[in-house]
């Protein structure tokens, strides 16, 4: 099977990957929402939810880190 190697994606959805992952690293693990597309952001944004999940269980220092 022949894979088309030219991927497009919707900008607001990267940068809102992006802004998730971003905002993780100050603290805060809000989900990201999959789309309807089921493409290989929705995949992204699953193991990004994944982990997210995961950094919300740990515990957290008095300073943050």
């Amino acid at each position: 099977m022949k894979h088309d190697a030219t991927l497009a994606f919707s900008r607001k959805r990267v940068h809102a990957i992006l802004a998730a992952l971003e905002a993780a690293a100050a603290g805060d693990y809000s989900r990201l929402p999959l789309s309807n597309a089921e493409d290989e952001l929705d995949a992204i944004a699953h193991a990004v939810n994944v982990l997210l999940d995961e950094l919300s269980t740990l515990p957290r220092t008095p300073d943050g880190a």
